[in-house]
């Protein structure tokens, strides 16, 4: 099932993000830097505080009582390409466990039916150039690449890549 997200639902999130964050890029272990970024970033209060605002929207897939997936969408980040009316996928996380049964492909439907509601032209999102198994899903999901951008991570830059999706794709 898929819903909206609720402020009893942030450890839940948060557990979550870490969980896939680290499985996707700590391949070579944990460090200091992820710790501290990973702490920060994906806390609970910082989560609430996003479930409240007005600028962002959680939907999450649900089997019972436990989280297999969410997406994190942004309404007032601005697309690098200059194309305006986009919103942007900040995170499509699902549990590795959970990988091929059409969960992420759930919470694209689900994105892509709030942008129409929202009368916005579609999503964009970044992914990191070495995670092809994303990029694979992306473009399975008729994302186009549109250009490049870093993430910065203390004094290490790594490249991501910039796809949109519009609503009439």
């Amino acid at each position: 099932m898929i819903r909206k997200a609720t402020i009893e639902d942030s450890a839940n999130i948060a557990m979550l993000s870490i969980q896939v964050w680290l499985h996707t890029y700590a391949t070579d272990g944990v460090c200091s830097k992820f710790s501290n970024y990973l702490l920060k970033a994906f806390s609970p209060e910082v989560i609430a505080e996003n479930i409240t605002s007005e600028k962002f929207q959680y939907f999450l897939y649900e089997e019972g009582e436990h989280l297999l997936g969410y997406t994190l969408l942004n309404r007032d980040a601005s697309s690098p390409s200059g194309k305006v009316n986009l919103i942007e996928m900040d995170r499509l996380y699902v549990q590795e466990h959970h990988h091929g049964k059409s969960i992420g492909s759930q919470l694209i439907n689900t994105a892509m039916n709030y942008c129409r509601e929202s009368n916005k032209s579609g999503l964009w999102l970044t992914v990191y150039h070495k995670n092809h198994r994303a990029i694979r899903f992306y473009q399975h999901h008729d994302f186009v690449h549109h250009s490049d951008t870093w993430f910065e991570l203390d004094d290490e830059r790594h490249v991501n890549h910039i796809y949109e999706r519009t609503v009439n794709d």
